[in-house]
């Protein structure tokens, strides 16, 4: 499935700590890149919300219980 580049830039806007540049999502090594790819399908396809998944992300288990 192709990714549409619009969708990769709305995304890295979306999420916060995602770098981007003029052209899109900017990644230090090629597997930042896939993982990232990985995430903008499966919430194309309505797995989780943006919100939910900066959540997740951000959730430190240890620190709270509600993680």
């Amino acid at each position: 499935m192709p990714l549409d580049p619009r969708a990769g830039m709305g995304a890295a806007i979306a999420v916060l700590g995602v770098l981007r540049d003029a052209d899109g999502p900017v990644f230090r090594e090629p597997w930042e890149a896939q993982a990232f790819a990985m995430t903008l399908v499966l919430h194309e396809r309505g797995v989780f919300t943006w919100k939910e998944w900066a959540a997740a992300r951000l959730c430190r288990p240890r620190a709270s219980p509600a993680c």
